[in-house]
């Protein structure tokens, strides 16, 4: 641990203060630099708990700790109507409360509300935080709450096996810096609402992404219409499929709806791209595997569908050392993972050790037959099957399903116009933005900023948040620390 100090050796008094109890968290501790403004958050925050009466036919947006994304810290919400809602007295929250899970806090479960609209509520096993002293600002405490510095202090206070959590007595022990220097807070705040916008915009982005390959193939149907019937043994033996979902009438439904598109329909092979099953990375192949969170020289940078998102982004890297040599991915290439996941991104890095493994399959595009807009486009029809459930009826096998090799060849896809195709695509990639930095100052910031978001696209978004997040990170540690602040923005170049 970086901020967290533990000690070498107890003496007999701190164990029977303990009442002796021996649980290394008794004794881990963070001391606090004396030249930092060090306060205890529950100083610093107005937490509410104000639960609601619920009614059976009203809808509510409902906010379950698994809503909360641990890498990003967006937060989701599913509608449920009354009588369904997961938990009979929700806590009633707003738009921008902060959101912190109290079973994962540990692992970042930390987030903002930016949903807009009534009827919002969450679990009971979230801890909301509605309003903050005027010393510091919402968008800084979530920087902090969401900093290695806060998590070590979470970690730091578990208590005889229990996880890690933030309750009401943890909000008395840990600390949160206070800057002296009002630019400091007004730095950090901003780029903490920067991030938070642009993880805000790339869900948008992406739904509006998937509602164009919904309405593109809805809207240009032939004059035909669909009627369900059960399958034949000739349909049994033709498919080699004897189960259920495949041959379920929601799938039928979309079979029908590809093949009875005005613009045609083909396979993937057929729309120029070459499955490449990824690596087998198993240490009785590789002979010897080192794996780590940092990079090494002369290491592989892996991506797996783990670490694919929702949206077409890769939430982090791991990194692999062996001396075999291994086939990287080339920019342009579209990955799919196989199993269990069915989540999918275009890789528009120009990196030229990363690799992936078994379960991230690659579907290459042919330069002649398949430009870079048509594969984002490809992707985006696919993550619409996964919303769909399409790939549900596809896959085979227990864990989540395996869509093998053998079964891509049964994918069809849509035949959209080149003008759709350019549609989706700037939604996905606009590689002609970029920030001015020369034009950059802490004033201007945020009119540059929002027109950054304005024109770009989920990619740019989400590169442009993590140089941001770990900017953040070093300057929260230089202010817990005690280092002098730069509130530069040359990193953005």
């Amino acid at each position: 641990m970086k901020y967290i100090r533990i000690p070498k050796e107890i003496s007999f008094d701190s164990i029977m203060s303990n009442k002796a109890c021996l649980a290394p968290s008794k004794y881990n501790d963070y001391y606090p630099n004396p030249t930092v403004d060090f306060r205890t958050l529950s100083t610093l925050v107005i937490p509410t708990s104000t639960k609601t009466r619920t009614f059976k036919s009203k809808t509510y947006r409902y906010i379950e700790i698994g809503d909360i994304d641990v890498n990003t810290g967006f937060v989701d919400s599913n509608t449920f109507f009354g009588y369904s809602l997961p938990s009979k007295n929700p806590v009633v929250i707003q738009q921008h409360d902060i959101l912190i899970s109290t079973v994962r806090t540990y692992r970042k479960g930390i987030g903002i509300v930016e949903i807009e609209g009534n009827n919002l509520v969450c679990s009971p096993a979230i801890f909301v935080i509605r309003d903050v002293e005027k010393t510091i600002s919402k968008d800084y405490l979530l920087a902090i709450l969401r900093s290695d510095f806060f998590i070590e202090q979470i970690l730091s206070l578990q208590n005889r096996g229990m996880y890690p959590r933030l309750d009401g007595d943890t909000v008395r022990k840990v600390f949160i810096p206070v800057p002296n220097n009002r630019a400091d807070l007004a730095y950090i705040s901003a780029l903490s609402k920067s991030v938070t916008n642009k993880y805000n915009l790339i869900y948008k982005r992406n739904k509006q992404l998937l509602d164009l390959v919904e309405e593109e193939i809805k809207q240009n149907q032939k004059p035909n219409s669909y009627s369900f019937s059960f399958p034949t043994i000739t349909d049994v033996i033709d498919s080699g499929r004897m189960d259920a979902g495949f041959f379920s009438e929601n799938h039928g439904q979309f079979i029908f709806e590809t093949q009875n598109y005005r613009h045609g329909y083909h396979t993937l092979k057929e729309a120029g791209l070459t499955l490449i099953p990824g690596p087998s990375l198993e240490i009785k192949l590789l002979g010897t595997r080192i794996d780590s969170d940092k990079p090494s020289k002369g290491f592989y940078r892996l991506v797996t569908p783990t670490q694919f998102s929702d949206y077409g982004t890769i939430s982090h890297y791991t990194y692999l050392g062996t001396p075999r040599k291994i086939e990287p991915i080339q920019y342009g290439d579209i990955l799919f993972g196989e199993s269990g996941t069915g989540r999918s991104v275009v890789y528009l890095e120009r990196h030229d050790r990363t690799i992936n493994n078994a379960h991230a399959h690659i579907l290459r595009p042919d330069k002649v037959k398949c430009s870079l807009e048509k594969a984002i486009t490809l992707r985006a029809i696919l993550a619409y099957y996964k919303k769909i459930g399409v790939i549900d009826h596809l896959t085979v096998g227990g864990s989540g399903g395996h869509l093998s090799p053998s079964y891509f060849d049964r994918v069809i896809i849509p035949d959209f116009p080149e003008k759709q195709q350019k549609q989706i695509a700037r939604l996905y990639h606009n590689p002609s933005v970029s920030y001015d930095i020369s034009r950059i100052t802490l004033d201007s910031f945020h009119e540059i900023d929002n027109s950054f978001d304005g024109e770009a696209g989920i990619v740019e978004l989400d590169y442009a948040a993590k140089k941001i997040t770990a900017q953040l990170d070093e300057t929260i540690h230089k202010l817990v620390t005690g280092e002098r602040i730069e509130t530069s923005f040359s990193f953005l170049g």
